[in-house]
């Protein structure tokens, strides 16, 4: 749990920088999703389905997050079951990023 936080802060702060890559801010997602899946033990599924080639784009730190934990706190556990699965997609369209998200 403790290597999950360091890496959750140390990508979150970025040395101060306000965009990171994409790859970065997946990665914080991810460990903000092991931290979660620790402490309501394997609640959470997430799946990322972005193409290797969208993995550098810039973009502003801490954009995700907010909103897989919003769909942990409160869709996956305020629903019946207490565990769901969350999609994260993103394709390039037009010259600009395309995000879906789903939670179930």
């Amino acid at each position: 749990m403790v290597q999950k936080l360091v890496s959750f802060y140390k990508l979150g702060l970025n040395k101060g920088q306000d965009y990171v890559s994409l790859q970065d801010e997946l990665e914080h997602v991810k460990a903000y999703a092991a931290i979660q899946n620790l402490r309501y033990p394997d609640s959470i599924r997430l799946i990322i389905d972005v193409p290797e080639k969208l993995l550098d784009c810039p973009i502003s730190k801490i954009t995700l997050q907010p909103i897989v934990e919003n769909a942990i706190v409160h869709g996956i556990l305020e629903s019946d079951e207490e565990q769901g699965t969350i999609l994260i997609s993103v394709v390039n369209q037009d010259e600009a990023l395309q995000w879906k998200f789903f939670c179930r």
